[in-house]
C-alpha cells in the first residue's frame, strides 16, 4: 500500500520537475498522478499563468488531495432531502481507504454543477464543482 507521506513526496517532486505523469504500483495498489499542463515546472500545480486564462476558466472547487469523491456522506440516505445541506460548509467527501475527509467550501459560495460523478477517483486539484457567481 502506498502511504500518504509517499504520495505527498511524489506530488512535491512532480511540482518541481517537468514530469507530467507518474505511475506508482505497490502490491495491488496503483497510483497515477498527472500534472496540469500550461505552467512552468517551478509553479505550483493549478496556478493560473495569465489573466486571459483566469478570465476564461470558470471558478471551481478543487479536490484538496487524492481519493474517491462523494457529493454526500456515504451513510447519508439517498432518498432524503438535500435542501438543508446546501448551506453548510461541506461540499463533498473524499475517501482514502477507510478514511473519509470533508471537502469544505466558504459559506458564501454557492455550488454550481457537480463536475465528477460520485464514486470517481480524483487526484489533487481535480475540479469537483463549478461555483455559481
Amino acid at each position: 500500500m502506498i502511504s500518504l507521506v509517499e504520495v505527498e513526496y511524489l506530488i512535491k517532486k512532480i511540482e518541481r520537475s517537468s514530469i507530467r505523469t507518474c505511475e506508482v504500483s505497490s502490491g495491488s495498489s496503483k497510483l497515477i498522478l498527472k500534472a496540469q499542463v500550461g505552467g512552468t515546472s517551478n509553479e505550483p500545480l493549478g496556478k493560473k499563468t495569465s489573466k486571459e486564462h483566469k478570465a476564461t476558466s470558470p471558478a471551481v472547487i478543487k479536490a484538496p488531495h487524492a481519493g474517491v469523491f462523494y457529493a454526500r456522506h456515504p451513510l447519508h440516505p439517498a432518498d432524503s432531502d438535500d435542501a438543508d445541506t446546501v448551506a453548510t460548509e461541506v461540499a463533498g467527501y473524499l475517501r482514502i481507504g477507510s478514511a473519509l475527509s470533508a471537502v469544505t467550501k466558504s459559506s458564501a459560495v454557492t455550488l454550481g454543477n457537480q463536475l465528477v460523478p460520485d464514486g470517481t477517483r480524483v487526484g489533487f486539484g481535480t475540479p469537483l464543482y463549478e461555483i455559481d457567481e
